[in-house]
């Protein structure tokens, strides 16, 4: 038995191989009947050892081993100093960063105190610390700190930025892309590199506070800048609010993203359309990725005659 996390995923994955070997059908039949020899022709253990086949086959993706690496660098329970306290500290600042972050930051640093070797202890200050417009600190924090941990790596990065080193920041930041990072580290660090490489304009102070954490984030509107037009619809999908995210995914400045950007950018367009109940432009999209939002619409138009849309899209 899997935690959560970890069953999801493997389910997830499973599901999209069935779908990828079976087709849609297959899995409209398995959904009905939970029959998955009815539904491909083959016992279930033999379809598990088939995917696990088709897994044991796949090339690693470019810094995939360094994620893995990084996602497991933490030692062992029975190595950590008060490992009982601190996970009790853990949890709460966990639970209150959002609404009493100075409490939040005064947990975290003793977390820190007890296991200085945690890069999550690090990286949760400094980002607090950052918030609250206390950089010496945060740069004292990650002083002596293991910044072959590219979350550190991009928080120093942070830090520059912050005290006008744009030049230091963009080089860090160039560093921590030249070590394949993936998930939303990379998206962080290409959006620096793109806000970096370029000369400063007034949306970069804006910009900054997004991404690296500083105060509050300011209210704005859809603007002639590809960054911030990508960082608005994806705030406002966060959020729950299609329509609103789809002002500022549909601005013709976001296609002069790079291509990762981009790439992500249509994918979350795609999201918002259908969440706002826009199946007719869900249906022009192009893409594999587009594959299942219309899946999605066809389904709900036929078993339900018409198009679910999400009742917050109408408040």
């Amino acid at each position: 038995r899997l935690p959560g996390d970890q069953a999801y995923t493997l389910a997830g994955s499973f599901i999209s191989y069935l779908r990828e070997i079976y087709g849609s059908n297959c899995l409209q039949l398995l959904y009905r009947t939970g029959d998955f020899f009815s539904a491909t022709g083959s016992p279930l253990p033999q379809l598990i050892s088939a995917w696990e086949h088709f897994l044991a086959k796949l090339p690693l993706p470019a810094g995939l081993e360094q994620h893995v690496a990084t996602a497991y660098q933490q030692t062992t329970l029975f190595q950590r100093r008060c490992a009982r306290e601190v996970a009790g500290l853990e949890r709460t600042a966990e639970r209150v960063q959002s609404t009493q972050p100075e409490q939040s930051l005064t947990l975290f640093r003793r977390c820190h105190a007890l296991q200085p070797e945690e890069a999550l202890f690090t990286k949760r200050t400094v980002e607090l610390l950052t918030f609250f417009g206390r950089t010496d600190e945060a740069d004292a924090t990650l002083q002596g700190a293991n910044l072959e941990n590219l979350d550190l790596k991009l928080a120093k990065a942070n830090l520059q930025w912050l005290k006008d080193k744009r030049a230091d920041a963009l080089k860090t930041v160039t560093e921590v892309l030249s070590q394949s990072p993936m998930g939303g580290l990379r998206r962080r660090a290409l959006l620096m590199q793109e806000v970096l490489s370029q000369p400063i304009d007034r949306n970069e102070e804006t910009i900054m506070r997004i991404l690296t954490g500083r105060d509050e984030v300011p209210a704005f509107e859809p603007d002639h800048n590809a960054v911030l037009d990508y960082l608005g619809g994806r705030m406002q999908l966060v959020r729950g609010n299609p329509m609103r995210a789809l002002l500022f995914l549909r601005r013709p400045e976001i296609k002069q993203l790079p291509l990762d950007l981009l790439q992500e950018s249509v994918r979350l367009k795609q999201m918002a359309d259908y969440l706002a109940g826009d199946c007719a432009s869900v249906d022009q999209a192009e893409g594999a990725k587009s594959t299942t939002w219309k899946e999605r619409c066809r389904f709900e138009r036929s078993a339900y005659h018409q198009v679910l849309v999400p009742t917050a899209t109408f408040r």
